[in-house]
């Protein structure tokens, strides 16, 4: 979707908007779409999950129209928010149930988080130059990537669905994100569902153009995939390596759920980068094909 470069769009979940004033928010440049439960707002999100530049949470909302509000519903909602995105897309908790505030998920979850008080009479600016600035930030961190690695554009040039540059982007970034005390790329394990996606292209890609010799790839087989490029001698070793790596480590399986939880306990701090690395090295070869 093209986006105004003046205007920040922002989901909001809230069940009763008709307490606030839209207008005072296109003061920030933030245009505010409203959705009334959590199931309406993730429909919402899951049809152009690129149209959004941040989200803001009641902490005290109903799951489903007509169901009791309830602070579980914000915590399924970012749950979910967060399988979509991979923990990129900054949200706000905005909130007058300062009681419900303390029970939001752990600050590491997420890259850009912060939580309002309602009652707090600074709060609505607070909330609306936080937004602003984590959306800036996000955008400089993804022109700064898209800029040192041009392989982003060549990939998503190449043939048969490629991932879109914004894909590629929200993986690499995580190379150039720095860690604070809201947030640490090295403990975040969702990258590792991202990376996954990729690499059933990569598989798919390659059987297309007649270099990976065995049945054609599914999200189901990739482990066969991995191991048939070994079939073909013309595929270097570290290729190999890299897409060994990377299948083991994002794969369903056992030992792709101990690399999830190691990295989400900060137990392999290295597993994050050097997992984005395999990726870089299979695309840049891929790329030069």
């Amino acid at each position: 979707m093209e986006k105004d470069s003046f205007i920040s769009h922002i989901l909001y979940f809230e069940d009763e908007p008709g307490n606030f004033d839209t207008l005072a928010y296109m003061k920030y440049g933030l245009d505010i779409q409203y959705a009334t439960s959590g199931v309406e707002g993730l429909m919402l999100f899951e049809e152009d999950p690129l149209k959004w530049d941040a989200i803001i949470l009641d902490a005290n909302m109903p799951y489903e129209a007509g169901t009791p509000a309830s602070i579980d519903s914000l915590i399924r909602v970012e749950k979910k928010i967060a399988d979509l995105s991979g923990n990129s897309i900054p949200y706000f908790v905005y909130s007058a149930h300062a009681e419900l505030l303390e029970k939001v998920l752990p600050k590491e979850d997420w890259q850009f988080r912060s939580v309002f008080n309602k009652s707090d009479s600074a709060a609505f600016d607070n909330l609306c130059s936080n937004i602003q600035k984590a959306i800036s930030d996000n955008q400089a961190i993804a022109a700064r990537v898209k800029k040192k690695y041009p392989l982003i554009a060549s990939v998503a040039k190449l043939d048969f669905d490629s991932p879109s540059e914004s894909d590629l982007i929200k993986i690499i970034e995580m190379l150039e994100i720095p860690r604070t005390a809201d947030y640490d790329p090295d403990r975040d394990e969702t990258i590792y569902n991202r990376i996954r996606v990729i690499m059933e292209w990569v598989f798919k890609y390659l059987y297309r153009i007649n270099i990976l010799q065995c049945e054609e790839p599914t999200s189901t087989n990739i482990n066969a995939s991995s191991r048939s490029l070994s079939q073909n001698s013309e595929i270097p070793v570290y290729i190999q390596r890299s897409s060994h790596s990377l299948v083991s480590n994002c794969n369903e399986g056992s030992h792709g759920t101990t690399i999830r939880q190691d990295t989400k306990m900060g137990l392999c701090p290295y597993a994050v980068k050097s997992t984005i690395y395999d990726l870089l090295n299979v695309l840049y070869w891929l790329s030069a094909l």
